[in-house]
């Protein structure tokens, strides 16, 4: 996993790493139909929906399932995605671009809804 650190105007240390969410769900859409042909058997499935985890899933649409680049200094983060595909060669002004763009996340980062 690429790491970098920068300064920004005030000197102040930043370090940049990418985030990939390790549960982003596979599935675009339910592919379940809302009135499916009757099975000619018993039926088995008793619930309508057999994930045993729902939460802490991103659907791949969601603008964080693709991972993220996080930006940490002392006492703030932020966090930009998609994750730009050159981010591991820019320098400088375009680190510092880049981390202008990130958004500022409250004190410890959260999974995300």
């Amino acid at each position: 996993m690429p790491y970098r650190t920068f300064a920004d105007d005030q000197g102040k240390s930043w370090k940049i790493c990418e985030v990939h969410p390790a549960s982003a769900e596979r599935r675009a859409a339910d592919r379940r139909e809302i009135n499916p042909i009757p099975l000619a058997g018993i039926e088995h499935r008793v619930e309508g929906n057999r994930r045993r985890k729902l939460d802490g899933r991103l659907d791949p649409s969601h603008p964080l399932a693709h991972g993220w680049l996080v930006f940490k200094s002392e006492g703030e983060k932020r966090r930009l995605a998609p994750i730009p595909s050159s981010w591991e060669t820019c320098h400088g002004r375009e680190l510092r671009e880049l981390w202008e763009r990130a958004k500022v996340t409250a004190g410890k980062m959260e999974k995300p809804a």
